[in-house]
């Protein structure tokens, strides 16, 4: 893929992204561009703004401004070390973006970005920062683990004259993004909130954080609440199983449910999931057949 870049040179010789231009809403960022590293993100980066004089730019292409409403994945080298302020603002088709062990984190990087589901980092690096700044349902993967934070509703109430509000905060996962000790994310905090989460949210934003925890177990120390509850509501649940998960989870499927899966399939016109669906079948509940010698 082809694109062109803006960015100005800092004083210690590497650059800062400015504006990417470019024909498919994906960006891979290069660690480097014209012999220089990349080190930081820009304010506005990805959103509408100005292309100033003074930006360096590469050779120019036929494309669109990749900011706001063009841009869908980001991935972003690892030699980024900040990401400033607004970088992401109203980029509302965001779906996906991939960040490496940064130093800086700005303000309200994220805004108004509501269809970004899932960031990939390689560390925990920001991660709290990172969540401070999501309050919609979001996947945070790691090499270790996944996992899945539902959103959360902050709301103002008016509590006196003159207009003083104070702030209501509804939904677990708001009390989910607090499990930090510093910057050490606590599993066992994340776990205890689902108790109270199993009661409070829709069937199929609870599945969602019982799949990640259980796909990824990292530092899992009691599967059987996430696994009582996934019984119980293994309808729900199915939704999430596609070619590569099907069969880590074949233990907790009964014969209705694979059933539903081969359904769900072939109205989706997917023979793969299909063929692997009819596979666990017969793996699962393989009729036992009988010779005559047996009645002997």
């Amino acid at each position: 893929m082809k694109y062109q870049f803006y960015y100005k040179e800092k004083k210690d010789g590497s650059l800062c992204l400015m504006k990417v231009y470019g024909q498919y809403g994906m960006v891979e960022i290069p660690e480097t561009i014209n012999g220089k590293q990349v080190s930081e993100i820009g304010p506005y980066c990805f959103s509408y703004s100005k292309v100033e004089d003074s930006f360096f730019y590469t050779e120019s292409i036929d494309g669109i401004e990749l900011s706001c409403d063009e841009i869908e994945e980001v991935y972003l080298p690892r030699s980024i070390q900040k990401i400033n302020s607004y970088a992401f603002y109203n980029c509302r088709n965001l779906k996906k973006l991939k960040i490496y062990e940064i130093k800086e984190l700005g303000s309200d990087v994220f805004m108004n970005c509501l269809s970004l589901h899932t960031i990939q980092m390689d560390s925990f690096s920001h991660l709290k920062n990172i969540l401070k700044q999501i309050s919609w349902n979001i996947v945070i993967q790691t090499p270790s683990f996944s996992l899945f934070f539902p959103e959360y509703y902050e709301i103002y109430d008016e509590i006196g004259p003159a207009h003083i509000f104070g702030i209501h905060i509804e939904g677990e996962g708001y009390r989910m993004r607090q499990c930090f000790q510093t910057n050490r994310f606590l599993f066992e905090e994340y776990d205890k909130c689902f108790d109270k989460l199993k009661n409070e949210e829709k069937e199929e934003i609870v599945c969602q954080v019982a799949y990640y925890r259980l796909y990824y177990p990292y530092h899992l120390n009691d599967k059987e609440v996430y696994e009582q509850y996934i019984m119980k509501h293994l309808p729900s649940f199915s939704k999430l199983l596609n070619v590569e998960n099907l069969f880590y989870f074949e233990k907790y499927l009964n014969i209705e449910t694979i059933d539903s899966l081969i359904q769900k399939g072939i109205e989706s016109e997917n023979p793969l999931f299909v063929t692997k669906c009819m596979e666990l079948k017969r793996k699962k509940f393989k009729k036992r057949t009988y010779d005559f010698e047996d009645f002997i």
